[in-house]
């Protein structure tokens, strides 16, 4: 399918700030203000990759496991889980290709953990107030989110986090945004609740935990840091001459971000960033379609910002809809040494 290239038509000023939106922002102003932004045409939905459909079942069995349900009920949902993430997984060349989703090591690491998560429930303090995958918002409405579950015992509130990926970098430290979600989602519990501290903790799938304390004071110092970066990013956005000047190009900020086909910087800068394997964008003139017995179509680009000819090999089905003199961008390609590879997630933007 070839999508139509949306433009840019505005952007909208921040009234209130997810626990994404603030990451996003602190990475790239552009990346963070996504939602903000007025398109002619929506950008087509996201292409799932095997880390979202092992983030999805692992949110999903580890509210399961919250429940409380007996055990069996228990592993009787979670195997119905694994099918449903079967049938999503199966609906894309890319995943069908990584076998069955009842393999795949942290599928079965998050079964696990769920597992293990429910027998300690009977074991823990009983809370007046249990709360998984809640919407909470700030008493001044500037910032929200949604903690994975949250209990409230008294005075004291008690926060997890679960993820499926391990908590530390490369340095050994605690992720940097692992730690800003916790002091996040403390502050809309200190915000919504008269409590004085906060347990809040990270439970891996990889088996790793992480927990700190969180008090009022740091609690409301954080929340006063999260007003202060919705009103530097309206400041900015006020100032703009076009949203994508606010684009800063990184590794961390660029891969995967759903802006790349519409971000000039971006496209200036891809090769200097180390990105992930089927992140590059080429945006080019169609100068022949030529059929091959061997291999399938062929298509000839020539970039518009250079001299440069690209052969690029596309499946039958897309061959039939791209048009000779007309530009296209084509989203999610491999490098080469000598060019671009189309990829099973690639997607073709109409430019003109």
């Amino acid at each position: 399918m070839i999508h139509k290239l949306p433009k840019i038509l505005g952007i909208n000023r921040f009234g209130q700030v997810s626990y994404s939106e603030l990451i996003d922002l602190q990475k790239c102003l552009l990346k963070g203000s996504e939602k903000h932004l007025t398109l002619s045409t929506p950008l087509p939905d996201s292409i799932p990759t095997r880390a979202t459909i092992i983030g999805i079942f692992h949110h999903k069995a580890m509210e399961l496991a919250t429940l409380g349900l007996p055990q069996e009920e228990l592993e009787n949902r979670l195997e119905d889980l694994i099918a449903a993430s079967q049938v999503a997984a199966s609906a894309w060349r890319h995943l069908r290709r990584l076998g069955s989703v009842s393999n795949w090591d942290e599928i079965n690491q998050s079964f696990t953990s769920a597992m293990r998560w429910n027998r300690a429930q009977r074991e823990r303090e009983t809370c007046n107030v249990v709360k998984v995958e809640s919407t909470l918002t700030s008493s001044d409405g500037v910032f929200f989110g949604k903690p994975d579950r949250y209990a409230i015992a008294g005075d004291q509130a008690f926060l997890t986090e679960f993820k499926t990926s391990g908590l530390r970098d490369s340095e050994g430290e605690i992720r940097k945004e692992y730690l800003t979600q916790l002091l996040f989602y403390a502050a809309l519990l200190i915000d919504h609740y008269p409590v004085r501290q906060v347990t809040a903790q990270l439970e891996s799938s990889t088996g790793e935990e992480f927990s700190l304390i969180v008090g009022t004071n740091e609690a409301h110092r954080f929340a006063t840091e999260v007003k202060r970066s919705v009103e530097d990013a309206n400041q900015r956005i006020a100032g703009l001459h076009s949203p994508l000047d606010l684009a800063t190009p990184s590794a961390d900020a660029c891969n995967y971000c759903n802006l790349r086909v519409l971000c000039k910087a971006f496209a200036s800068g891809q090769k200097e960033l180390n990105l992930a394997r089927g992140q590059f964008v080429l945006t080019a003139t169609v100068k022949s379609l030529a059929a091959s017995e061997e291999t399938g179509s062929t298509a000839s680009l020539e970039l518009q910002q250079a001299d440069n000819t690209f052969r690029l090999i596309v499946p039958d089905g897309v061959i039939s809809q791209l048009l000779k003199q007309r530009r296209y961008a084509f989203v999610n390609l491999d490098a080469t040494p000598t060019g671009f590879r189309w990829t099973d997630t690639t997607q073709v933007f109409s430019v003109d």
